[in-house]
């Protein structure tokens, strides 16, 4: 046990074992303002951090780098703000690395918006779709509805006629 213990007199022997042993691991007189600093927090204290301000949708490890969640940390704070508009949207998109066209009331409809994604710039897949979906979830308002449609561009090169453009139009209906 360390001479600075936070724990009560009466703590058990489990729990000052781990006390120690996070004690080894932090030195938090050193590590504690690099812990609330967004560039410069360990990568294992990032999730914690995301947490603490606020962020809702959360990547897996193997999706994303560290500098893309240190990303999405930043730019969350400012989503937060203004949860519910189209430019909340538009910045929750940009943190996840796509771009979606929002149209609002399409056809005059009301409390219905059409988010258009094309895969030109980024390979749209199965999981980034399903957290376009969440994402949108989250951030609109609750009496909107969406509809998704993600416009998958294939290019094929024809020798004698030049290049051929294939478009094809998926659409997905939002949960909302």
């Amino acid at each position: 046990m360390t001479s600075a213990s936070i724990m009560p007199l009466n703590a058990s022997p489990l729990i000052l074992s781990f006390e120690e042993a996070f004690d080894k691991a932090i030195d938090f007189d050193r590590d504690y303002e690099k812990i609330w600093n967004l560039l410069e927090t360990p990568e294992a204290f990032l999730p914690y951090l995301a947490w603490t301000l606020g962020v809702e949708l959360w990547p897996r490890d193997e999706l994303v780098s560290v500098e893309e969640k240190r990303e999405l940390v930043s730019r969350w704070i400012r989503i937060r703000k203004l949860r519910g508009t189209k430019r909340a949207l538009e910045l929750a998109y940009e943190a996840v690395g796509v771009r979606g066209d929002i149209v609002e009331r399409p056809g005059g409809e009301r409390f219905r918006i059409k988010i258009k994604f094309s895969s030109e710039e980024k390979v749209i897949t199965p999981e980034l779709r399903s957290a376009v979906i969440r994402l949108t979830n989250l951030i609109k308002p609750v009496r909107v509805h969406f509809d998704v449609e993600i416009e998958f561009q294939f290019a094929a090169n024809l020798y004698v006629f030049g290049a051929l453009q294939v478009t094809q139009v998926a659409r997905f209906l939002g949960e909302g």
